[in-house]
């Protein structure tokens, strides 16, 4: 059940015991923590997707060179095309994932903000 007064929903068999409250700031952080975990790992999966694009890259350009063949340079050409194509998905990825990032620390900054100027006035009164 929902309970307005910033308390912990109470567990089976403690309906008369007092349950201690949760402060406001710690419940944004609660509310928060996990969107941005998950999106914190998102982006940390796609730097390291993007890193072994290098490393790929230069293993295939080496296997390619070794080659030495008249179509070796056509090859060549098409792997910088396809590295590049990937490159900028990945880039594409990664601004996105910051940009909601960005957007659920925003929000969070800005609930934190009202808690505090509700805390302020409640510590005025």
């Amino acid at each position: 059940r929902v309970l307005l007064d910033n308390r912990r929903p109470q567990a089976a068999g403690m309906a008369d015991e007092e349950v201690p409250e949760v402060p406001p700031l710690q419940l944004i952080e609660m509310k928060y923590a996990p969107q941005l975990e998950a999106l914190t790992e998102e982006y940390s999966d796609l730097t390291a997707k993007m890193s072994q694009l290098g490393a790929t890259f230069n293993e295939e350009l080496a296997s390619l060179k070794a080659e030495n063949t008249p179509e070796t340079y056509f090859k060549i050409d098409s792997l910088h095309v396809k590295s590049r194509v990937r490159r900028n998905i990945y880039e594409e990825l990664l601004q996105s994932t910051n940009a909601s990032i960005e957007r659920v620390l925003i929000a969070k900054a800005a609930e934190i903000a009202a808690a505090e100027a509700a805390m302020a006035v409640e510590v005025e009164e």
